[in-house]
């Protein structure tokens, strides 16, 4: 988890800029939540036309990849287009200071954030609570496993660009036991999307995940870094393939929840 950490705050400050940039294009100012320890986040719902109960994603954020960066975007807009309602939000640290602020050290106010959220989605009656589920983008997948872990009712977990190895000697060796303890135990669905040039998660690791004995698992590995992104090519190359993954991510996302949501 330490190392974890520390490269979350390297990959914070690559990514800060881009979210500072982006800012500017949020569609409307996200309502705020007090969390139990009186902190506030940037909170935004998303639901389809109708009365609903609808099943919902609860969508964590990374160390610096806000709600409204391409990949958790369009994964909110494909699942609205598709009849589901989506939770998204900035934690606590971001929403306080977008420019300088950084997770806890161990996730625990990260994981209050994400339970805050969770919590409050869950009380909405237009969400169906026996079909909720968890997810995030790198940290946010870490904290989104720590709670599907503490809740039960959870009924699965979105995990993308997760955090799943690291180079030894320029071999990728596997850390899925640190960054989600109890993965081979876990029974309920996941669905994993990593890069196929993330340092942070080797394809070759990501699916021995797969052939773990546990619950129904999806892997995709997409074209980029840990940020869905092309890292080499012209300026307009690497924008038709950010917009080519995100698009791809969520339609994943979307599948996934489709077909396990009990409908």
């Amino acid at each position: 988890m330490k190392r974890f950490l520390n490269l979350g705050r390297r990959l914070a400050a690559g990514l800060l800029a881009a979210s500072l940039t982006a800012a500017t294009a949020w569609a409307a100012e996200p309502d705020r939540l007090e969390t139990p320890r009186g902190a506030h986040l940037a909170v935004r719902a998303d639901f389809p036309p109708g009365p609903g109960p609808f099943p919902t994603l609860v969508l964590a954020p990374g160390a610096g990849y806000h709600m409204d960066l391409p990949v958790l975007a369009e994964t909110a807009a494909q699942l609205l287009a598709r009849g589901f309602a989506v939770w998204r939000f900035n934690w606590a640290y971001f929403t306080a200071d977008p420019a300088g602020g950084r997770p806890s050290d161990e996730l625990t106010t990260e994981r209050e954030d994400l339970l805050a959220v969770l919590d409050r989605a869950l009380a909405d009656p237009r969400v169906a609570r026996e079909r909720v589920f968890v997810g995030g983008k790198s940290m946010g997948s870490v904290v989104a496993w720590s709670v599907l872990r503490e809740r039960p009712a959870v009924r699965g977990a979105v995990l993308l660009t997760p955090v799943c190895s690291r180079v030894v000697a320029g071999v990728p060796v596997a850390e899925f036991d640190q960054s989600y303890p109890g993965v081979a135990d876990e029974r309920r669905p996941l669905l994993l999307v990593s890069g196929d040039q993330d340092p942070l998660c080797a394809p070759s690791v990501l699916y021995r995940l797969a052939a773990l004995p546990s619950g129904p698992v999806r892997v995709a590995v997409l074209d980029g870094n840990h940020g869905l992104e092309a890292p080499a090519g012209s300026v307009d190359e690497r924008e038709a393939a950010r917009r080519h993954n995100a698009a791809l991510a969520a339609t994943l996302v979307a599948d996934f929840v489709a077909a396990h949501a009990g409908r």
